[in-house]
C-alpha cells in the first residue's frame, strides 16, 4: 500500500492554488523504501521482527524472575540474590516489586552479563530451581540470535568483531551488513519457541508434581487420626492380624493379640 500512495496521492490531485505538497518528497521516499525492501524480500522488516521476539522474550523471563520472588520470597536467601548490596535509604524508598527488580538487576549483572542466549536464561532460572538441558542446536542457534540482535540494535546492522568471534560457524566478515532473509528468520524464531516450549514444560512438570503432592496432604488431612494410623500399620499386619468387624449391637471391632496362645 506504501509503495502506491504516490499514484493514489496523483489519481485523487491536488488544486493548483494549493501549491505543491510538503510531504511528498518524505511519502515518494517511503514508497521506493518499500518497494525496494518488497524486492529485497522484506530483510528490515524481519530484522526488526526478530529484535522484537528477542526484546519480549528478555522480558517474558525477566518477570518470570521478579514473579517468583514476590511469590517465593525464600528465593531470596539463595547465593545469587543474598551477596546483593543495598542502602537503607534506597531500599526504603522502592517498593515491593521495585526492591525485587533491584536485586534480579544486580544478580544479573554479577552472573549473566558475559552470558549469551540460552546461557544467560539458564543462568537467570538457575536460583529457583528452573535451569536444565538445552539441546545443542537450540544453543548454538539462541547464541547465534543474541549475538545478530545486538549488531542490528547498535551497530545499524553491521557485523562486527565480536559478532565473527562469538558466533565463527555464521561465517560473516568485519563490516558485512546482516540481510535477513526467510530462512534465517525461519531458524531462529523456530529456536526461540521451541526453547520457550521447553522452560513451559519444565514448569508444567514442577507445578504438576507440586500439586499432586498438596493434594495427597490434603486428603490425609481429610481422613481421621484413627484411619491413618490403621492405614500406616496395615502394611506391617500378618493375615490374622487385620481389622474384623463384627456385626451387631455396638459393632465390636477386634484386633486379635499377637502373643502366641498359652498352653493349657
Amino acid at each position: 500500500m506504501v509503495e502506491t500512495f504516490p499514484q493514489f496521492l496523483d489519481i485523487i490531485g491536488r488544486k493548483e492554488e494549493e501549491g505543491p505538497d510538503p510531504d511528498r518528497p518524505a511519502i515518494d521516499a517511503d514508497a521506493t523504501f518499500a518497494a525496494e525492501e518488497k524486492m529485497r524480500g522484506f530483510p528490515v522488516l524481519r530484522a526488526q521482527s526478530l529484535v522484537a521476539y528477542w526484546s519480549t522474550f528478555e522480558a517474558c523471563i525477566e518477570d518470570l524472575c521478579i514473579g517468583f520472588l514476590l511469590n517465593e520470597p525464600r528465593f531470596l536467601s539463595a547465593p545469587a540474590f543474598a551477596r546483593v548490596k543495598i542502602d537503607v535509604a534506597t531500599y526504603e524508598s522502592f517498593d515491593t516489586e521495585e526492591r525485587m527488580r533491584f536485586v534480579l538487576g544486580e544478580a544479573e549483572q554479577r552472573n549473566v552479563s558475559h552470558c549469551y542466549g540460552a546461557e544467560r536464561f539458564e543462568r537467570l532460572l538457575e536460583p529457583f530451581g528452573f535451569a536444565g538441558p538445552v539441546d545443542d542446536v537450540m544453543k548454538k542457534d539462541l547464541r547465534a540470535l543474541h549475538h545478530i540482535r545486538n549488531v542490528l540494535v547498535h551497530r545499524r546492522g553491521v557485523v562486527d568483531r565480536r559478532l565473527v568471534e562469538a558466533c565463527p560457524w555464521l561465517n560473516f566478515n568485519v563490516g558485512e551488513e546482516i540481510k535477513i532473509d526467510a530462512e534465517k528468520y525461519d531458524r531462529y524464531t523456530n529456536a526461540l519457541a521451541q526453547y520457550l516450549l521447553a522452560l513451559a514444560r519444565r514448569f508444567q512438570a514442577h507445578y504438576e508434581k507440586l500439586a499432586d503432592e498438596k493434594e495427597q496432604d490434603l486428603s490425609t488431612l481429610a481422613e481421621s487420626p484413627k484411619e491413618v494410623m490403621l492405614k500406616e500399620n496395615s502394611g506391617n499386619r500378618t493375615p490374622d492380624q487385620e481389622i474384623r468387624r463384627e456385626e451387631g449391637p455396638g459393632e465390636v471391632q477386634r484386633v486379635p493379640s499377637s502373643l502366641p496362645e498359652r498352653e493349657p
